[in-house]
């Protein structure tokens, strides 16, 4: 799935287009807060998994059960971020990845030279984006069951650390693909207005 900065491009993207707060950017990156809590992914992501443990991410479960919060821009934001993980899951860089079993020495080295790749794309996305590090006021609450809020402020500070990434040589992904997938993210958000 898209990293921390990916989501963080196509939250500020659709907030300045749209005049969304900074709680929708929140919302944004808050799903990968499940990283700083020490809980599944799958959880916070809403994951369901087949027999073979490749997963996809039930958007319509999460719109029913946060239906009445709808208007809410964190939950607005934290549903961009489904989206863009669901773009993900079913684009061609994940489909790389399925064609290996879980556990094989191949999808383990793609797997490793992808996460790799990102910290090459915090820096190609901070650059070509003119991306600054994020300051937050936090809340004591938002209506998000599935995380704690009082982790996120971890979450922002490895999104700032990821700021300070420096370019290598890509290994498995492209600038193509990349720039294909936050285009393709924020239109499927799009859609959802």
């Amino acid at each position: 799935m898209g990293s921390r900065m990916m989501h963080y491009v196509i939250g500020r993207t659709l907030a300045k287009r749209y005049h969304f707060s900074d709680s929708f950017l929140l919302g944004a990156i808050a799903p990968d807060v499940q990283k700083n809590m020490a809980v599944p992914k799958d959880v916070s992501h809403f994951i369901e998994r087949d027999e073979h443990g490749f997963g996809d991410i039930k958007l319509q479960r999460f719109a029913q059960q946060y239906q009445r919060y709808w208007n809410d821009e964190f939950v607005q934001g934290y549903y961009c971020h489904l989206i863009a993980d669901e773009v993900w899951l079913q684009g061609p860089i994940n489909q790389q990845a399925r064609q290996w079993p879980f556990g094989s020495i191949e999808r383990d080295q793609y797997v490793d030279q992808h996460y790799q790749d990102f910290h090459s794309f915090n820096a190609i996305l901070r650059d070509h984006f003119q991306l600054t590090p994020p300051t937050f006021t936090y809340q004591l609450d938002y209506p998000i069951q599935e995380i704690e809020p009082r982790f996120l402020p971890a979450l922002v500070q490895d999104l700032v650390a990821d700021f300070k990434d420096q370019q290598q040589p890509l290994k498995v992904l492209t600038e193509k693909q990349v720039f294909d997938y936050l285009d393709k993210s924020i239109a499927a958000y799009e859609q959802t207005l």
